[in-house]
């Protein structure tokens, strides 16, 4: 458990000041809960993108623009064995929210980290 919470907790984030990692976490967590997903397999669509955009603005600072698709992408290089897929392919660069949502795109963790994720009380501590 201390190895994926450490995972977590050291989330990449650019000049160390940019929230979109974390912002997105949080996000995912919650969008997990809300569709009581059994599969690891998160839709990448506009109710993930809410989550997001009221986080950030909650937490962060409304003013500054949100960019999702920074944190979709390149969380895949942190540690929790993100990946996300585009009509069944590997997202290998940056591509925008409309562009994810229409083409059917869909994350995933790590086996390890989804099934730490199976449960609302480690979710909690993350």
């Amino acid at each position: 458990m201390k190895e994926i919470l450490d995972r977590f907790q050291n989330l990449g984030r650019y000049k160390d000041l940019a929230p979109h990692k974390p912002l997105l976490v949080l996000a995912v967590l919650d969008w997990i809960e809300e569709l009581k997903l059994q599969r690891n397999e998160i839709p990448i669509d506009a109710g993930l993108y809410d989550l997001f955009d009221a986080y950030w603005d909650k937490l962060y600072d409304p003013k500054k623009t949100k960019k999702i698709n920074y944190p979709i992408r390149y969380l895949q290089s942190d540690g929790l064995g993100w990946k996300v897929l585009v009509n069944g392919r590997l997202l290998t660069e940056e591509k925008s929210k409309g562009y994810l949502r229409k083409n059917q795109s869909v994350a995933s963790f790590d086996k390890a980290v989804w099934a730490f994720l199976q449960y609302f009380s480690q979710r909690q501590v993350v």
